[in-house]
C-alpha cells in the first residue's frame, strides 16, 4: 500500500503562488489554562420565622394576600355543612334570594324624568314642647321682641301643649289681643300680676282658635268670574272671648299697683348708652 500513496502524491498538481507566513499573535501570550479545584456547593438560606409570622406573609407586616383574598381563602363566606363531606370542602355555599319577578306587561321606562321626584323620609322624631323657663309663669308680664307689636309689655297667661305662650295685652291697654308667642323672643321681667283662675282649657285646640282658613283662589271666584265677598275680621265669638278674658286681667291689674297698668301701656325701647345685659327687668 505504501509504494502507491507515494505515487498518488508525485502525481499531484502544486499550487502556484505567494508564499504565506504564519500570522502574528495580537496582545501578550496567553498562558495555558490551568484547573482550578471546584469549591463546594453552599447550602441555600432558609430565612428564620419572626414570631408572630405566618407562612401568609411576606414580611412581617405586609400580607401575601390582600384582605379579600384570605377571606374567601379562609371560607369565611360560607356555612358549614353538617354532614361535611369531602366533595364540598366542609362548607356550603350561601344561595341569595332571588329578587321577585315584575308583573308581565310592565315594562322599564325609556324615558326619565327631567326633574327627581320629592321622596319624604319617614320621620321617627316625635316632637315634644319645650320646657317652660323658670322666670315665666302665668300672670308674669313680658317684653316682645319680635313681631308687630314688638317692644310692648304684655300679660302670659299659659303655655299651650305646642310649647308657645298664650299672651293677651289686655287689648285695651295696649292692642295685644289674644295670641300665641314663642319664649326664645321674649324678655321675662321680675313684674307679676296676681291672676284669678280663668278657664283656658278651650285655647288647647290651637288650631281652632289660631290656625285660619283660607279659601282658595277658585272658591274665592279670583279666577272663575262668580266672586263672593271675603269675610275678614274676627268673628263674634273669638271677640266676645277676649272681653271676658280681658275684664278678669284687667280686674288684677287694678287691684295691685297702681301704676301697673300705665306700665303695660308703654313700650321698652333702648336709648344711647343703655347696657341691655346690665339691665334688671
Amino acid at each position: 500500500m505504501a509504494p502507491k500513496v507515494a505515487a498518488a502524491a508525485a502525481k499531484a498538481p502544486v499550487k502556484k503562488g505567494p508564499a504565506t507566513t504564519p500570522k502574528k499573535a495580537r496582545g501578550p501570550a496567553k498562558t495555558p489554562k490551568t484547573a482550578k479545584p471546584k469549591a463546594a456547593k453552599a447550602k441555600a438560606h432558609k430565612p428564620t420565622r419572626v414570631k408572630g409570622m405566618t407562612r401568609n406573609k411576606v414580611v412581617a407586616g405586609i400580607e401575601l394576600n390582600s384582605r379579600s383574598s384570605a377571606y374567601h381563602r379562609a371560607g369565611r363566606w360560607a356555612k358549614l355543612d353538617a354532614k361535611g363531606t369531602k366533595s364540598t370542602g366542609g362548607f356550603k355555599k350561601v344561595i341569595a334570594k332571588k329578587a321577585p319577578k315584575k308583573a308581565a306587561g310592565v315594562a322599564k321606562p325609556t324615558v326619565y324624568p327631567a326633574e327627581d321626584a320629592i321622596v319624604k323620609l319617614a320621620r321617627r322624631h316625635t316632637p315634644k314642647p319645650a320646657v317652660l323657663r323658670q322666670s315665666i309663669t302665668p300672670g308674669t308680664v313680658l317684653i316682645l321682641l319680635s313681631g308687630a307689636h314688638r317692644g310692648k309689655r304684655v300679660v302670659c297667661l299659659k303655655q299651650l301643649p305646642s310649647g308657645l305662650l298664650l299672651i293677651t295685652g289686655p287689648f285695651k291697654l295696649n292692642g295685644v289681643p289674644l295670641r300665641r308667642v314663642n319664649q326664645a323672643y321674649v324678655i321675662a321681667t321680675s313684674t307679676k300680676v296676681a291672676l284669678p283662675k280663668i278657664d283656658l282649657a278651650q285655647f288647647d285646640n290651637e288650631k281652632k282658635f289660631f290656625t285660619a282658613s283660607k279659601d282658595s283662589f277658585k272658591q274665592r271666584g279670583k279666577f272663575t268670574g262668580a266672586a263672593s265677598p271675603v269675610v275678614s275680621g274676627v268673628s263674634a265669638e273669638r271677640a266676645n272671648l277676649q272681653k271676658s278674658i280681658d275684664a278678669q286681667v284687667t280686674a288684677a291689674i287694678k287691684a295691685g299697683d297702681k301704676q301697673l297698668a300705665a306700665y303695660l301701656k308703654s313700650t321698652f325701647s333702648l336709648s344711647n348708652g343703655d347696657k341691655p345685659h346690665a339691665l334688671k327687668f
